[in-house]
């Protein structure tokens, strides 16, 4: 009986190997095709200003330091924030806005934007944009140790 399980075992791993270098040779990589040479009227693509990283690679980025990040508001009711260091997380930054009318009472009060568009991981210097609620009026945003205002 063992000599049977021995036989077993041995024909099992070889189905196993030869699956195996059956898939590792169907798969096998080619040669890159030559690139066509390039003629004076193509362009050059241009560089992204900020870059999106794989989350399966970016699992335990730290959190982006609020040093890092800037704030900005304007022009017209546009919240832009540009970061600038080494690849980390921006978290979701629960924004909130103050709005006053030129004659300075409070006109809007509540979250910033909509949606968190300015969260995510970064990488190198970029910037990413969100609409402002509330506006138009002179605009306060504050939230995670960040603030900045401006007329929207």
């Amino acid at each position: 009986m063992p000599k049977r399980i021995d036989l077993l075992l041995v024909a099992a791993l070889v189905v196993v190997v030869a699956a195996v270098a059956g898939d590792a040779l169907r798969h096998r990589h080619h040669a890159a095709p030559t690139a066509a040479p390039a003629t004076a009227a193509s362009a050059r693509a241009p560089v992204p200003e900020r870059v999106r990283l794989v989350p399966s690679t970016t699992a335990f980025l730290p959190r982006c330091a609020a040093s890092a990040i800037r704030l900005t508001v304007g022009p017209g009711a546009l919240l832009t924030l540009r970061y600038a260091g080494r690849p980390c997380h921006v978290p979701p930054l629960h924004l909130r806005a103050v709005v006053r009318a030129p004659d300075g009472a409070v006109a809007y009060r509540g979250p910033a934007l909509s949606y968190e568009s300015l969260s995510g991981n970064y990488a190198g210097e970029g910037t990413a944009h969100g609409r402002l609620l509330g506006c138009p009026g002179a605009a306060t945003v504050t939230g995670q140790g960040l603030s900045a205002s401006g007329r929207c």
